[in-house]
């Protein structure tokens, strides 16, 4: 297993636990902690397809990957996009037991842990400072969708471009540019003219004496 990964993940779930007793939280990540195993995706692999049944729930080591879904008419829809220290599930599917009705594919290399989703809800039977950090990351996983929906109505698509690369420095060079134009919810050529007028709006740079 990856030590710093599970380090990481544990100073996660750490940080939300201040307010319970060390002893009662440190017992309940170690059990949290033992439900993880490593795991890998190749470049265009998927955790989870549309259509299947989902059962793990995954946190990002290394890597990119994504949550689509493709409408009717073959069209892809990036919803969301996770990088490390990022948990991924497809949540709907894992709450309601239906099958998912998205794809969660690595854009790069991924290196994971794993874990079983049903053993993890019983977890949070048994450690309430388990479920209290399950509460709180889905919540703020609601905020960031809803912030996002906002954005997509309220928003122009050179505002968007402006927020997303703000708020996730330094990804433009790590995935393709057509899936950066789905997130934002517009076409890659309108992507492409707003990236050239940004590139003609930067000032020179400054002579060397």
């Amino acid at each position: 297993m990856s030590i710093d990964g599970i380090l990481e993940l544990s100073k996660i779930v750490y940080s939300q636990l201040e307010n319970f007793p060390a002893a009662q939280s440190t017992a309940a990540v170690q059990e949290f902690q033992n439900l993880f195993y490593p795991g890998r995706l190749e470049k265009g692999a998927s955790l989870v397809q549309a259509g299947e049944t989902a059962a793990k729930l995954g946190f990002i080591c290394k890597g990119v990957m994504r949550a689509y879904h493709v409408s009717r008419d073959g069209q892809e829809y990036t919803k969301t996009i996770f990088q490390e220290r990022d948990f991924v599930a497809p949540l709907a599917a894992l709450t309601t037991r239906q099958p998912s009705p998205i794809t969660l594919q690595a854009l790069t290399p991924v290196e994971l842990l794993l874990c079983d989703y049903q053993a993890l809800e019983g977890l949070y039977r048994k450690h309430h400072c388990l479920e209290h950090f399950g509460r709180l990351t889905i919540q703020r996983e609601w905020v960031k969708k809803e912030i996002r929906e906002i954005q997509l109505v309220t928003l122009g698509a050179s505002r968007r471009y402006e927020l997303f690369l703000r708020e996730h420095k330094g990804l433009e060079h790590r995935i393709p540019w057509y899936i950066i134009a789905s997130y934002l919810g517009i076409t890659p050529v309108a992507l492409s003219r707003i990236r050239g007028r940004r590139k003609k709006q930067k000032p020179p740079a400054a002579a060397i004496d």
